[in-house]
């Protein structure tokens, strides 16, 4: 991360974070959904994948540890791998932390979450946007990469995000490699460019992610603005290197997946029968599906359709009983379109699926 930096125009600024601007040559088109049913892991949440790590470690899987010499200086930032082309692999991080004024860092290491032990260098490609404060790095030799699945819809609408909602920066503080606060920050604003979060703040955050409690990027973390921290909006920095033409993976999580936004139901069932709110136990009955489903699992409507109880929207809370389940938190997955978005299939097309069942 790089060291502070004092900016006198009526107030203090000290830079902490950021985002990395991208170049890409060869565009890519982001992988398709699977289909299937949702995994009957009962504790396990997942961001669009079929692999068997929690959520949180696909995510730490996007996010990148840098070592910058830059001039006389030596510290450590943060990244966030947004796509591939052709055998590159390309990263936004935080201006300030590969370039400062004119100079640009003569080296950048990078560390994959997946390669422990090992760093591979990277080049500060051309294009930077000092307003956002993000820039863009390059990785060659992907076959050299071991390149896992990673889970590219890792996104969260910051438009979705309220104040007061509980964030978390990831990064690469005080030399800790993807140290994750358990003290959680607070969303202070949104603004049309920025996500403004109380908390801590260390050196080596700069240019890691800004993540929600249901691990979904909504920000890069870019400079510490007492009496708050700011970050970059992920979409801004979205819509920034696709006008540069990088090959873009990484996308939004289906809608309902995420906890800062509050389901699509309108509290009423497919004969518009008034319900009790999502998150009001006597609105969840408990059902027994055969093989190939998981077994039991609390089943509501919404908008006509059977719905499974779930806190991200993509997994089943199979086998949990009704007393463990902790309403507050829960975000249903809904058959039929909602249930396509995540996993490619309405539920309905297969009659021994448990929407089919639910809904018979």
């Amino acid at each position: 991360m790089a060291p502070f930096r004092f900016v006198a125009v009526a107030a203090l600024v000290v830079s902490t974070c950021g985002l990395a601007a991208l170049e890409a040559k060869t565009p890519q088109q982001p992988p398709g959904r699977r289909g299937g049913p949702p995994p009957a892991s009962p504790v396990e949440t997942r961001l669009g994948s079929d692999d068997a790590a929690p959520r949180e470690e696909q995510l730490k899987q996007l996010v990148v540890m840098l070592q910058v010499k830059l001039g006389d200086q030596n510290f450590n930032g943060a990244g966030i791998i947004f796509g591939r082309g052709g055998d590159q692999l390309y990263i936004v991080t935080a201006r300030h932390v590969v370039r400062q004024a004119l100079n640009t860092a003569e080296s950048v290491r990078v560390r994959f979450r997946w390669l422990p032990g090992e760093s591979k260098e990277a080049r500060v490609l051309d294009d930077s946007d000092e307003s956002l404060d993000i820039a863009v790095l390059a990785v060659s030799g992907l076959a050299s990469l071991s390149l896992p699945n990673l889970a590219w819809n890792a996104l969260v609408s910051p438009g979705g995000v309220k104040p007061g909602a509980e964030v978390v920066p990831i990064g690469f503080p005080d030399g800790r490699q993807w140290f994750t606060p358990q003290l959680r920050s607070r969303v202070q604003e949104v603004t049309g460019q920025f996500v403004e979060f109380q908390g801590e703040l260390h050196a080596g955050n700069s240019g890691g992610a800004l993540v929600t409690n249901d691990w979904g990027i909504v920000s890069i973390v870019s400079q510490i603005r007492p009496p708050t921290n700011q970050s970059s909006r992920i979409d801004r920095a979205i819509e920034k290197l696709k006008e540069w033409g990088y090959p873009v993976m990484l996308t939004e999580q289906p809608a309902g997946s995420s906890a800062t936004t509050a389901p699509s139901d309108q509290g009423r069932g497919g004969r518009g029968v008034l319900l009790p709110p999502i998150n009001d136990r006597a609105r969840w009955r408990q059902m027994s599906f055969p093989p190939p489903n998981g077994g039991d699992v609390l089943i509501t409507t919404i908008d006509g359709n059977p719905a499974c109880a779930s806190y991200n929207g993509g997994g089943c809370l199979w086998g949990v009983n009704a007393d463990q389940v902790d309403y507050t938190r829960l975000i249903p997955l809904v058959c039929g379109e909602g249930h396509r978005a995540r996993w490619g299939v309405t539920g309905y097309d297969d009659p021994k699926h448990w929407c089919s069942l639910a809904r018979q």
